[in-house]
């Protein structure tokens, strides 16, 4: 059976199958087809510009409301994690640190979302950009808190963060129409714009067969049906492959070198998203 549905303010042909709609990425119409791809691109944007992502952690530190440690905690953690708004907000300060105050390797989290498909625990790694904000913070509590507290907490102190709390707190500061930060590259924002800040950077930071790793990762952890799907959901253009991949240039010939990239070459390999570490020096919450 076939219906007209709404997705991002338009209506555009869905399937049911099963009681659930399932929307057509074709839906015949060409306008019609180019107006729903500007809608879904524009739901978020990666922070692809490395000065506009520091410019925004140094705002929020230096003109931020009397919780700024906390928001530029949540800000570094939720770019560095890659973690769903509502996983995020749920975070609790014992998941991060242990009664000493000593650092977790990293921590695992069943995703809200993807719990009912019964996928393992995403591996988090709390790298040092993440310690430092949290350190940040903490260090403006005094270093006082419980361990079942959530870091980001509500207005009431009962619960986490809501999502509108979270949209308040960082839409007014990025979004291309309203934001106070004028950044190199304007995004079109939504609290989805740190996860998929995460994703773009995991993927682009590596090339070559690291980086064709990292998308097969990247795809399995967020739950996504192909790598397409990967590198749309992180704002990779077509543009930027290309240009990465000529500036690879593995295996060129130099007369005096001979080969610069041969059988020597080593591969480094990045954090696992999915398969979780084989460590007994270091723990995981």
């Amino acid at each position: 059976m076939t219906n007209l549905q709404t997705q991002n303010g338009i209506q555009i042909p869905a399937i049911q199958n099963n009681g659930r709609w399932s929307f057509m990425a074709n839906t015949g119409d060409p306008e019609l087809n180019l107006k729903l791809e500007n809608s879904r691109s524009h739901a978020a944007d990666a922070i692809k510009n490395y000065s506009d992502f520091r410019n925004i952690s140094n705002w929020i530190l230096e003109n931020g409301s009397h919780t700024k440690y906390m928001d530029n905690a949540m800000y570094m953690m939720g770019c560095n994690f890659g973690l769903r708004c509502s996983d995020l907000v749920n975070l609790k300060f014992g998941q991060i640190v242990d009664e000493n105050g000593e650092f977790y390797m990293g921590i695992r989290v069943v995703e809200k979302k993807t719990s009912k498909r019964h996928k393992p625990p995403r591996a988090v790694p709390i790298n040092k950009a993440a310690q430092d904000a949290f350190s940040l913070y903490a260090s403006s509590l005094d270093w006082k808190f419980n361990p079942d507290d959530y870091m980001f907490p509500n207005n009431h102190k009962d619960g986490p963060m809501t999502y509108a709390g979270v949209y308040q707190k960082f839409m007014r500061l990025i979004d291309e129409r309203r934001g106070k930060i004028k950044l190199v590259s304007p995004i079109h924002g939504s609290t989805h714009f740190m996860r998929k800040t995460f994703a773009y950077h995991y993927i682009l930071s590596k090339s070559g067969v690291e980086r064709n790793r990292r998308i097969e990762s990247l795809q399995k952890a967020f739950g996504h049906s192909s790598p397409t799907i990967t590198l749309m959901y992180a704002g990779i253009t077509n543009d930027e492959i290309y240009d990465t991949v000529m500036g690879m240039d593995i295996g060129t010939y130099n007369i005096l070198d001979e080969i610069i990239l041969g059988d020597d070459c080593r591969i480094e390999t990045g954090p696992a998203l999915v398969e979780m570490p084989d460590r007994e020096d270091r723990r995981w919450e």
